[in-house]
């Protein structure tokens, strides 16, 4: 288990197609390939960053609407954090070094981002200022590997997932005010619910690395329970929707914990589950790879894609299913 030092938390602020026929929003562009416009479960698909000397990843958005965080290698070799208007084509580095910087999550006022990074050897999470401020803060340390960062709605916690020395992947919780951890059990890929009452976290099945289903615990770490399992893929890297109704999930044919850490490594499709375990449903079905799906605050699903020929933050509108199947 790793030591934490005290965060010093900035609170308080922190066109739509038919699903048949789709227009393409002013400074946006559906990019080239086929594309699945009649698909029934999403409508109006956006791309939002244009990369094309390196890949553009790991999405988060800010609480507010307006503004994106990614990981990108478009001005390195190695992913550094960058920040953006959602609607803007201008992104601006948050980070300059030459390890990976990856996975950043917006802070609910909108002033920090969390990432991971491996700039010590390990991976590690840190803190840096959405707005460019001085420097990073580092708040985990140790031996372990930490990934993935995901801040509670009220910015007091960040649950995060951690590699031991075993090899084992657990989920812990990080309370700033209380200054102490919280371990979850295993998993991987945490994501605070809308209402900070549940985590949803990727583990492993019982057959081991090769497949992952989908889970959620409360945050004191009681009644956790599956939510979503198949037996011929794997569910990877989940995201609430913002009424707590239902959470995206990527899905990858053989995913291994080896290939999750790989600085560009992709899944298949983008599928969403009610958080109660029903109504399973794909919403991309592309020829090209789709992943790291995150739940915008404006209700639209941001995710990584290969569909414009090069790696690009898209995002699209799910419809409501449970009104079209009561």
């Amino acid at each position: 288990m790793k030591n934490c030092w005290s965060l010093c938390l900035l609170l308080g602020i922190f066109s739509v197609t038919s699903g048949c026929v789709m227009r393409q929003p002013v400074g946006k562009s559906p990019g080239s390939g086929p594309v699945d416009l009649a698909y029934r479960h999403w409508t109006d698909l956006r791309q939002h960053t244009f990369s094309r000397s390196g890949r553009d990843f790991d999405a988060s958005m800010s609480h507010d609407r307006s503004s994106l965080a990614f990981a990108s290698t478009r001005d390195s070799q190695r992913p550094d954090i960058f920040f953006k208007q959602v609607d803007g084509r201008t992104a601006i580095r948050r980070t300059v070094h030459p390890a990976d910087d990856r996975f950043p999550a917006v802070s609910p006022n909108g002033k920090l981002i969390a990432f991971a990074s491996n700039r010590n050897g390990s991976w590690d999470i840190f803190l840096c200022a959405s707005n460019g401020g001085a420097g990073v803060i580092q708040i985990t340390h140790g031996p372990d590997d930490d990934m993935a960062p995901s801040w509670s709605p009220d910015g007091k916690e960040i649950a995060y997932c951690a590699r031991d020395i075993a090899g084992q992947w657990w989920i812990w919780i990080y309370h700033h005010e209380k200054g102490t951890l919280t371990n979850l059990g295993p998993g991987m890929f945490p994501s605070f619910s809308p209402d900070g009452e549940w985590i949803a976290f990727q583990k492993a099945t019982p057959v081991g690395n090769r497949g992952f289903s989908i889970w959620r615990v409360r945050t004191d770490g009681s009644e956790a329970t599956q939510v979503m399992n198949h037996h011929e893929w794997a569910g990877v890297h989940p995201a609430w929707s913002e009424d707590g109704k239902w959470i995206v999930f990527a899905r990858a044919q053989g995913a291994t914990v080896s290939g999750l850490l790989d600085p560009l490594w992709r899944a298949d499709d983008i599928w969403m589950v009610g958080s109660d375990g029903r109504d399973l449903t794909s919403l991309t079905i592309h020829e090209a790879a789709d992943w790291s799906p995150t739940w915008g605050a404006d209700g639209r699903i941001y995710f990584t894609s290969s569909r414009s020929g090069s790696w690009n933050i898209w995002s699209l509108k799910p419809r409501d299913l449970r009104s079209l199947h009561p």
